[in-house]
């Protein structure tokens, strides 16, 4: 760890000498040289390449994120703790769970291979990996199904609304293309969004 603090202030002390000089000397570590400027620059060193280690830090990023922006979707208070389920790489997984659990408040962590699709359940993925987080306790389901559906709705209005447009020949010959493609590519967008809420709402219900 101390090795990797001296290389990083090395590399930012052009940037900020005074800072990195400091820190440098508040280190309590051997050092070669008694200011950092008098250090050697670093260069590439293969032995200190952590593939694996930089692998299980970007899960924690993906897996924290995707379990926030579920959070955040389904309206779960931020004080309540939640329980998951984890279906892929075990071994990877398991070496970061105390990092899942303390920055996306996870209560409890299982793991389950090949899992099938639950009730009441919201899912997430990061790579291969997904993960289950019941919903029973956390949230009430109906309300959450009504919302859903006012989603729906208000989307079928708009994808209504664009479909006369692009239905009308007027439109369609008059305005620029580039806004006619727009609207078809919205129309898609829209599309996509209902097919995925519905099938939300079906693993709700």
């Amino acid at each position: 760890m101390a090795y990797v603090l001296e290389q990083s202030l090395k590399l930012l002390h052009p940037i900020m000498p005074h800072i990195t000089e400091k820190i440098w000397q508040l280190m309590s570590v051997e050092k070669s040289e008694v200011a950092l400027m008098k250090t050697d620059f670093p260069v590439y060193n293969k032995e200190f390449e952590f593939e694996y280690e930089s692998e299980q830090m970007q899960n924690v990023f993906e897996a924290i994120k995707s379990l926030r922006n579920l959070r955040a979707d389904f309206n779960i208070p931020v004080g309540s703790k939640i329980n998951i389920k984890i279906d892929g790489d075990e071994d990877l997984f398991s070496k970061i769970i105390p990092y899942i659990k303390r920055l996306a408040r996870v209560e409890n962590v299982e793991f389950e291979k090949n899992s099938k699709d639950e009730k009441h359940c919201a899912y997430c993925s990061v790579g291969d990996t997904k993960i289950v987080v019941p919903l029973e306790g956390l949230i009430d389901i109906n309300k959450e199904i009504e919302r859903q559906n006012k989603k729906i709705q208000k989307f079928e209005a708009e994808l209504n609304s664009l479909n006369a447009r692009l239905n009308n020949e007027k439109f369609v010959n008059s305005a620029p293309k580039e806004v006619v493609e727009q609207t078809r590519a919205r129309t898609k967008e829209i599309k996509t969004e209902i097919s995925t809420i519905s099938e939300l709402i079906s693993k709700l219900s």
